[in-house]
């Protein structure tokens, strides 16, 4: 989900009053719409991008709308991947260079992504994650569904890598495994942490 109330990239008071609501109305549990984690895997032009703490003074009063009724509230973190459209980003970022089939013009092929440039996402994921904590939100939620970045790592048809990055299914969980990792021990122990997966991704194909 994308609310597209991001202002030049930064959660709006139009967000605070809106998650102010739902936790007014009764909510236990509120999990927002997608956080990107870096300018690379933006999903369109109004996502909220926390790639550092120069939001933070508004992510505050974004995670603070949630104590109105003692809502847990969980930052949906996320990165597009190739699905990065051409308006946002010119040459997103992908496992493997496998083009999307059928966006011609509205998302350009990917470039594959070096191993440097992997674990760098992993720290972006976990940098996001810790200003998350120290704004105030309950914890986060991983994005690893609906044809995204993680998501991509996971599908062999998406990731073709033969590297330590793909290949086989315990390669191919290896972004998630360290991600999920990598934030759980940074983060506090009362800071949540899940992950959000897809029970299919409707490949029928058998190599899928």
């Amino acid at each position: 989900m994308e609310e597209q109330l991001a202002q030049n990239d930064q959660p709006s008071e139009k967000l605070v009053r809106l998650y102010g609501a739902w936790a007014e109305g009764g909510a236990g549990v509120l999990v927002t719409g997608n956080v990107m984690v870096a300018e690379s895997g933006k999903g369109s032009i109004n996502d909220v991008l926390i790639s550092d703490d120069r939001a933070l003074e508004m992510l505050k009063k974004w995670a603070k709308a949630r104590t109105q009724n003692d809502t847990l509230l969980i930052m949906q973190i996320n990165h597009a991947g190739k699905q990065s459209p051409a308006v946002v980003n010119k040459t997103p970022l992908a496992p493997s260079a496998v083009p999307l089939v059928g966006m011609n013009g509205f998302i350009n092929p990917p470039r594959e992504l070096s191993a440097d440039e992997i674990n760098g996402l992993i720290q972006q994921f976990v940098q996001t994650a810790k200003i998350a904590e120290q704004a105030g939100f309950s914890g986060v939620q991983i994005y690893a569904v609906h044809g995204y970045l993680i998501s991509q790592f996971l599908s062999p048809h998406h990731n073709r890598r033969q590297d330590q990055w793909g290949g086989s299914l315990e390669n191919r969980m290896r972004f998630l495994l360290e991600t999920y990792t990598a934030i759980r021990a940074a983060a506090g122990k009362d800071f949540l942490v899940g992950v959000k997966l897809n029970s299919a991704d409707f490949q029928r194909r058998k190599w899928i």
